[in-house]
């Protein structure tokens, strides 16, 4: 791979599944975005992600996890682990059409609030949120501390 790979790194172009993303997470943990778009993930694969963002000075910066059905909730709720780490410099996280539900956005205003949390861009399109969904993400955005600038 060249160092234009280290840069970006899209899943789709290799094997489109968490073996895919287990066998590739060396390479994603030196990449500053990654797409894992419609690859048949679920809560295992947020997991890995989120270690990624934890520990040592993460260089991802853009994720788009979107369209995988299987990450649901508890799948979130794993990535808010390394959103909430100093060493996770995350801007921007895409996850619509994943299944998500207003526990979703609870965890992900929470995660954000943290004072160590870089989102500046978060997507949520086409996930059943509701109006409680939607109530923890306007709280979060009246908060002194969020850095959010742009929410889908």
């Amino acid at each position: 791979m060249s160092a234009e790979d280290l840069d970006e790194f899209d899943l789709r172009r290799y094997l489109r599944s968490e073996e895919g993303l287990r066998r590739m997470l060396p390479v994603v943990k030196v990449s500053r975005r990654v797409w894992l778009i419609s690859c048949g993930l679920s809560k295992a694969s947020c997991k890995m992600m989120a270690s990624v963002m934890q520990g040592t000075p993460s260089h991802l910066r853009y994720l788009d996890m979107g369209e995988n059905l299987l990450l649901k909730d508890e799948g979130v709720e794993l990535l808010c682990d390394g959103l909430r780490d100093p060493q996770c410099k995350l801007e921007i996280l895409r996850l619509e059409r994943c299944s998500l539900t207003e526990k979703s956005c609870a965890a992900l205003a929470s995660a954000a609030r943290s004072n160590s949390c870089s989102l500046k861009q978060l997507d949520l399109g086409l996930n059943k949120i509701h109006d409680a969904g939607v109530q923890h993400l306007s709280d979060l955005l009246k908060n002194p501390h969020c850095k959010l600038e742009k929410l889908v």
